[in-house]
């Protein structure tokens, strides 16, 4: 895993446990863990365990938390918040410009459960009758719901032939005799 797809799972865990009221002071502690994760440079798969606790802000269960996401890909905190939400809210966090606390509000007030739901509240014009939630926010979260729904299932080509190379590489390793060349979308450079 990357540092970047660690720093992620932190990410999420953060907003997932502000979503559900947690302890604030865990919620800042791995939302700083997230910050300096992301900005990383030496890959963490790379670093012993010591040298993870020494990372500022790092303390002995995040860096339990990371050498599980780098064994696993996930670790059993994150797994746990993962089982209490609804998988479409975890897709509202998703959509740029929506928090945990707007989020919070979509859920647990007009039980919007999905970004499908979200885009038809919007339509209805039901969120403005939430505190906090106007023409002007509602305007701007169904442009942001209708995008992220347009480009849910597509990726940046940069970001895919990164983890084509990446996969590549890994098969390389294990069967060195075998040739690989790249074909379709990826090779003609496609939009994909």
């Amino acid at each position: 895993m990357t540092n970047k797809a660690i720093a992620k799972l932190f990410d999420e865990l953060a907003k997932l446990m502000e979503l559900h009221g947690e302890n604030s002071f865990k919620i800042r502690s791995y939302q700083n863990a997230y910050i300096t994760i992301r900005k990383l440079e030496d890959p963490l798969a790379e670093l012993s365990d010591d040298q993870i606790i020494a990372i500022p802000g790092v303390g002995k269960a995040i860096a339990e938390k990371i050498r599980e996401a780098i064994n696993t890909g996930t670790f059993p905190t994150l797994e746990k918040f993962r089982e209490i939400t609804p998988n479409g809210v975890v897709d509202l966090l998703k959509i740029d410009g929506l928090g945990p606390k707007k989020v919070d509000a979509l859920w647990k007030d007009l039980e919007i459960e999905s970004p499908g739901e979200l885009l038809y509240a919007c339509n209805e014009n039901r969120l403005v009758v939430l505190k906090g939630f106007g023409e002007k926010t509602q305007t701007e979260i169904k442009k942001k719901t209708e995008y992220y729904l347009a480009s849910k299932n597509k990726f940046l080509y940069k970001n895919a032939a990164i983890e084509l190379d990446e996969f590549i590489s890994n098969i390389q390793q294990k069967q060195p005799e075998l040739n690989f060349q790249v074909v379709g979308e990826m090779r003609r450079n496609c939009p994909l």
